[in-house]
């Protein structure tokens, strides 16, 4: 009998416990004691309640630690794995799916101790535990390799002026190493960063970076060490000028106008070797035979530039390698801009849809005529249709309808020739190619003193192509003295105009802030001749303008008898953000000039509006020349949603406040307003 039995525990049924029990009265047997009834219950009973942990039918868990490592090259890391639910706790290790491992993704022992390899491998890593007990259950745990040593690039720091070079070397422990070169910066266009070839040799852009910060990096060829990298601070330099130039400038020679345009070429190294000049009464053009310039790292640059009638002196404030600020720094009062050319462009006739804007000097009560117009050309440069309007001192010419042609002189320099016969008479002009949406023009026929520019349009005109945001600055004169105007708008695409605001300067007096609305309507879709009206104030005030051109900027020409101006308005980004104020950083080339009957003056220089007192103005004041000038001081601030602000510049005897008019991040126009001047120009970000 087993033991239970012995106790009286039989796992019998009731009713076979009840047949023994009567059994053993029978045999008179004792019967059984509460005691022995509870110790048989707890024999029985014992692992009452279901399977135990131990049982056989539960799965094998496994579980790995740590789940994620990073390690340098060729070092250890112990991995420890934890069985559950078996007596069989071994497991195997693979490495990227191979038992043991392998040199290229690091091997690993049977205790779990994984070593690295010696190389950053190309793909991830994953360590794997595989239960003995149970092959299908896994554990794993991804493992990143590092180099443990870093790439040293010598030098470390580096200035160097724009398209200059430097060679750059890589070592690691002491000893020269192949690397593969690359740079950054932050400016993503290609070439923004300059170049780097493959042994380490760099050549800076052009122009600075935004930032003026490149980072030269060498990479290790094999993946054996970390990369390094050396910074380089990127100057404006003779680099910076280089190619072929269209340029127009304006002002006055004597007392009498002047303007002229032409296209030079800079070799990049100091040297001007040529180019062709149209200057306004002077007949044919004159020849730019040679010249020297010597450029700062801080973006100006003086040049001597001999031409067969003589030589000229400019001071040049670089924006970019394709942009530059020119004032004269001779007996000429004038200033401009300076436009790198795309010569593909160069031996093309006009031809399309353009509008052009010109304005001048005249020896009137109203010393300024200004004049405005869309042509259509055909593929031989005829024009097909046409329309100007005229402000001579004045004197209103409106919509004269105007024939002629266009003829290529050069296909060296982009110079061509546009003849425009009118009722006005005819006038001839020289053009020099700036890109395939623009180009210098310059009256040569000695009947006017007219310069500007000529840009591509659209071919077709409604009123939704002026809708946007716009800032302007129109300038020019009535028979007091100087006017400048200047502000900002928004149009919708009906042509309403919301939104303005008014800034009024002359030589004596200004009034700022008028608020102001009005319109613009298309009187000529085919040509794009509009009249935009503006109310301002109790005056009405009344511009012929013509549409954007591809570079988004519009004509005016006011035609109201008040005024003789003419300018443009700049089709503003999006510059305010989160509903305050937008700002502008950086170091930005200015240039600012008025010719009237009471100043004769033409600035130039350089400045950080965000930083007080940071900046060096050069300055033609009616022949008096200082260049070289640092700012005493200077406050910027902006207190408009739509990029108005104010500007206050002192250097030396140099003291003046403008309103300034953000566009942009890049650009921002500025207009003298303080009863001392009409000076009207632009601020360019160089970086």
């Amino acid at each position: 009998m087993d033991r239970n039995r012995e106790n009286g525990c039989g796992k019998s049924s009731p009713s076979q416990q009840l047949r023994t029990r009567t059994s053993l009265q029978k045999r008179n047997w004792k019967p059984i004691s509460l005691a022995s009834i509870v110790v048989c219950f707890l024999i029985v009973c014992t692992g009452c309640g279901g399977s135990s942990a131990s049982s056989s039918t539960d799965p094998v868990t496994i579980v790995i630690s740590p789940t994620t490592v990073t390690l340098p090259v060729s070092t250890s890391q112990q991995f420890s794995v934890s069985i559950g639910n078996s007596t069989n706790t071994n497991v195997t290790w693979q490495v990227n799916g191979t038992t043991g491992g392998s040199a290229t993704f690091g091997t690993i022992s049977t205790g779990g101790l994984y070593t690295a390899p010696s190389s950053v491998p190309a793909t991830a890593i994953t360590v794997t535990a595989i239960a003995q007990a149970d092959t299908t259950k896994t554990a794993t745990t991804t493992v990143t390799v590092s180099n443990s040593t870093k790439i040293v690039v010598s030098p470390a720091q580096s200035t160097i002026a724009a398209g200059g070079q430097q060679t750059f070397s890589a070592t690691l422990g002491g000893q020269v190493v192949s690397a593969t070169w690359s740079l950054s910066c932050q400016n993503a266009t290609a070439g923004a960063c300059g170049t780097v070839s493959q042994s380490g040799i760099y050549t800076a852009p052009l122009s600075p970076p935004p930032g003026q910060s490149v980072s030269v990096v060498a990479s290790s060829t094999n993946n054996t060490a970390n990369a390094g990298n050396a910074n380089v601070v990127v100057t404006f330099g003779s680099g910076t000028l280089f190619g072929q130039y269209s340029f127009g400038l304006a002002g006055l020679d004597a007392g009498q106008p002047f303007s002229s345009a032409g296209s030079i070429t800079f070799d990049g190294k100091g040297g001007i070797t040529g180019g062709i000049e149209d200057v306004h009464g002077k007949g044919a053009p004159i020849t730019i035979t040679g010249g020297t310039y010597v450029s700062g790292a801080d973006g100006r640059a003086t040049a001597t530039v001999h031409t067969s009638s003589g030589d000229e002196g400019w001071e040049i404030v670089f924006v970019n390698h394709a942009r530059a600020l020119v004032t004269r720094v001779d007996s000429v009062i004038a200033r401009g801009e300076l436009d790198a050319q795309d010569s593909l462009q160069f031996g093309k006739s006009l031809n399309g849809a353009l509008s052009f804007q010109l304005a001048g000097s005249t020896g009137s009560a109203i010393p300024v005529s200004a004049m405005l117009g869309g042509l259509t050309l055909d593929a031989q440069g005829n024009i097909t249709s046409g329309a100007l309007d005229s402000n001579n001192g004045g004197t209103l010419s409106t919509n004269v309808p105007v024939s002629g042609n266009s003829s290529i002189s050069s296909s060296d320099n982009g110079r061509g020739t546009l003849t425009l016969t009118s009722s006005l008479g005819t006038q001839q002009f020289a053009y020099y190619v700036v890109s395939s949406a623009s180009a210098k023009l310059l009256e040569i026929d000695g009947l006017r003193n007219l310069s500007g520019t000529l840009g591509w349009r659209t071919s077709t005109t409604t009123a939704a192509n002026y809708s946007g945001a716009y800032a302007f600055i129109f300038s020019g004169a009535n028979s007091q003295g100087a006017v400048g105007q200047g502000g900002t708008f928004s149009a919708d695409a009906n042509g309403n105009v919301t939104s303005g605001t008014f800034d009024l300067s002359t030589d004596t007096t200004f009034g700022l802030g008028f608020l102001f609305a009005g319109s613009f309507v298309v009187s000529d879709p085919a040509i794009g001749r509009t009249i935009a009206t503006f109310n301002v104030g109790g005056s009405t005030l009344q511009y012929v303008v013509y549409p954007p051109n591809l570079n988004n900027e519009i004509a005016f020409l006011e035609i109201d008898n008040q005024n003789v101006t003419s300018g443009t308005a700049f089709r503003q980004s999006s510059i305010s953000s989160n509903g305050s104020a937008p700002s502008i950083s950086g170091q930005f080339a200015f240039g600012a000039g008025e010719t009237s009957a009471v100043v004769r003056e033409a600035i130039s220089g350089i400045i950080s509006p965000a930083a007080a007192a940071t900046g060096t103005l050069d300055l033609n004041n009616n022949g008096n020349i200082t260049l070289g000038t640092s700012l005493q001081s200077s406050q910027f601030s902006v207190t408009s949603l739509s990029g108005r602000g104010s500007l206050l510049l002192q250097a030396g005897s140099y003291k003046a406040s403008y309103t300034t008019y953000i566009l942009d991040n890049n650009n921002v126009l500025m207009l003298q307003t303080d009863g001392k001047g009409v000076l009207s120009g632009t601020m360019r970000r160089q970086y």
